[in-house]
């Protein structure tokens, strides 16, 4: 699982110093709705997300490391998708 805001390499800018790229939002692949697969990309910690949950309504939450939280998710619920919410 890729986590946005990770090290995705270094390059070389124009002068040839190196200088490290690091995964973006839109490095993460999403469909014609925004939402992204959980399993795949992770976004930043605590950046609020529409939450896709297996069974059940979507809720609002947020990763914290590798996990993910919020007001009402339980901890067996499974994150299918996420979508960060622009408010």
């Amino acid at each position: 699982m890729i986590k946005i805001g990770s090290l995705k390499g270094t390059k070389l800018n124009a002068n040839g110093k190196e200088i490290n790229e690091f995964y973006i939002y839109s490095d993460a692949h999403h469909d014609e709705d925004g939402w992204v697969d959980a399993k795949k990309f992770m976004p930043i910690d605590f950046d609020l997300c529409f939450l896709k949950i297996k069974d059940k309504k979507s809720r609002m939450g947020w990763s914290s490391g590798t996990v993910w939280d919020g007001l009402k998710l339980a901890k067996d619920d499974e994150i299918l998708y996420w979508k960060r919410s622009k408010e």
